[in-house]
């Protein structure tokens, strides 16, 4: 038997002076989707999973389909992973 879970995010980042030094990441239909690193790197937004080992505090992510299937959790499937410019602050 399975049972569909629902979950909703919404929250913000701060990105400051080192703004200045990374260029947008867009989607193939002009969304942010992350921003690029001077060195190259990418960093986007993503879904995952937190594991916690009660016996030693340590954490794990599960952060592809993959992964998630491993644990159980199948059918990911969430509408939007956006960076969205609301003001600009000094």
């Amino acid at each position: 038997m399975a049972k569909d879970y629902k979950f909703e995010v919404t929250g913000g980042f701060l990105v400051g002076e080192k703004m200045a030094k990374m260029t947008e990441y867009h989607a193939h239909d002009g969304r942010v989707i992350g921003f690029q690193l001077p060195d190259g790197r990418i960093v986007r937004l993503i879904v995952a999973l937190e594991i916690e080992n009660e016996n030693d505090g340590t954490f794990k992510y599960a952060s592809s389909q993959n992964e998630m299937e491993e644990l159980g959790f199948g059918c990911l499937d969430y509408d939007q992973a956006n960076f969205c410019e609301t003001e600009e602050t000094s």
